[in-house]
């Protein structure tokens, strides 16, 4: 006969098989995660030590593609731009990089200091104190309260200026946009102010942050600068890794295309050599767009070798 001591201990011990056969089961679970982790991370690490291998091999690469040009372009820009009066403007968060390696470039071409001019953040024109400054110096009928405009005008007053000869004067525009804070002038030859005979590189940061607003700001000051490209170079470089290219933007422009040359890749070696032959072009001379984006003509200009001396 079946009591009740007998049901109590028949439950038990199902309930104590249950228990069993859960705890193995999650033993023989864990167990094979873990098996599993432990191959990937093996994997992982094979891999990972494969990329390094890689990343060396490159990194060695390179060196030595940088010591190449380090060794080729020198002698071929050399004294190719001299005489010829260059200045340099610059958006703020440029990279250190890009400019050392344009003055660098300019130094060994032998191109005349036509100065730095600096763009500051004050062409943002977020602080009203900036938008009052910029509408004083640009005249009675600039408006402070219409910012976009006020900045575009800006932007033509500037480009107009960097296109016209000065007496170099206090009430000369960049010496007034100076003392407002909108540009800080560095490496004037003797205090001379950069006139229209003097060739201009434009430094782009061309980064998502970049101020002041390429449209604008950016592409009317060059509309500006067009006008005057035909007789004396204009050049826009940004570095390699660009993330907002104005360059594409420059040469999606018909009008700009023709007029103004650009380097896509000016941290570079080849970009070196590119910018060189962008600003020696003569008057007539195709506008050539250098490096490795979008509209690119080619990496680098053909460059012809010196005929051998005869014997």
């Amino acid at each position: 006969m079946i009591n009740f001591r007998y049901h109590v201990v028949s439950i038990v011990a199902v309930f104590l098989a249950l228990a069993v056969g859960i705890v193995m089961g999650t033993t023989v679970i864990s167990e094979s995660v873990v098996d599993r982790l432990e191959a990937d991370a093996r994997d992982f690490r094979a891999r990972n030590g494969q990329l390094r291998q890689e990343a060396d091999r490159l990194e060695a690469e390179l060196g030595q593609y940088e010591q190449f040009g380090a060794a080729i372009v020198p002698p071929l820009i050399r004294d190719r731009l001299e005489g010829h009066p260059v200045a340099v403007l610059v958006e703020p968060g440029v990279p250190g990089a890009l400019l050392d390696r344009t003055t660098d470039t300019l130094r060994t071409a032998g191109a005349s200091p036509g100065g730095t001019i600096r763009l500051t953040e004050a062409w943002t024109l977020e602080d009203p104190a900036h938008r009052e400054q910029l509408a004083a110096v640009l005249g009675a009928d600039a408006n402070p309260s219409d910012g976009p405009t006020l900045l575009s005008r800006g932007a033509e007053a500037l480009g107009r200026r960097l296109g016209s000869d000065s007496d170099g004067g206090d009430d000369d525009l960049l010496r007034a946009l100076d003392r407002a804070g909108f540009v800080k002038l560095d490496d004037l030859p003797a205090g001379a102010l950069p006139g229209a005979s003097t060739l201009i590189v434009y430094l782009s940061a061309s980064a998502a942050t970049a101020a002041p607003n390429d449209e604008t700001f950016t592409i009317p000051l060059l509309d500006m600068l067009a006008e005057r490209s035909a007789a004396t170079p204009v050049v826009v470089a940004e570095p390699l890794d660009a993330d907002e290219s104005v360059v594409d933007r420059i040469r999606g422009i018909d009008e700009l295309a023709r007029a103004i040359a650009t380097v896509d890749h000016a941290t570079t070696w080849p970009g070196a050599l590119s910018l060189v032959w962008a600003l020696a072009r003569g008057a007539g001379e195709r506008v050539t767009h250098y490096g490795v984006r979008r509209g690119a003509a080619a990496i680098a200009p053909a460059v012809t070798p010196a005929p051998a001396a005869s014997s």
